[in-house]
């Protein structure tokens, strides 16, 4: 069981690396270059890459819940122990607690800004209603950007239970 555990841990780092990343290159690099160009040739061309990264971050974000599902199994996490919160008492567990929570909202967040204002940013619609969707979606980039973030750091507490 010990080698599915660290199997476990070196996939589930690999795929927060490929979620992180991608969520930092969209806002920190392809939507600012996109926002030089054309409207018609930017709404082309951040869907395009909205719609690829799209595929490739939820299946990065999938395993990472059944990676970290497993490895909080690994741990002792039981139906019973996570019901009645006994299994949040010692403290990397309690800032674990606190990172499923931000991963909680980054995930309700990102479902809203792929599936729902994305794709309406895109969408021939009024230049009005265009501009909200788009500043919409651009705020809803940052703030996943500073979730995944704050999540890594968290991460890494939750890894090194002697910070605590």
């Amino acid at each position: 069981m010990e080698i599915v555990y660290k199997v476990a841990v070196a996939t589930h780092v690999i795929a927060a690396t490929i979620w992180v990343g991608g969520v930092l290159f969209m806002a920190l690099v392809a939507i600012p270059v996109a926002r030089t160009l054309e409207p018609k040739l930017r709404r082309h061309v951040t869907s395009a890459i909205g719609q690829r990264f799209q595929r490739v971050g939820w299946a990065s974000l999938g395993w990472l819940v059944l990676s970290g599902a497993f490895m909080m199994y690994f741990w002792g996490a039981r139906w019973a122990n996570l019901v009645d919160l006994s299994f949040f008492q010692a403290p990397h567990t309690r800032v674990l607690s606190l990172k499923l929570g931000l991963v909680t909202l980054m995930m309700l967040l990102s479902l809203t800004h792929d599936f729902v204002v994305g794709p309406r940013a895109s969408q021939n619609v009024s230049l009005e209603q265009a501009t909200r969707y788009r500043k919409l979606a651009a705020w809803q980039g940052r703030i996943t950007g500073g979730l995944v973030i704050i999540i890594v750091v968290l991460a890494t507490v939750v890894a090194r239970p002697w910070f605590v």
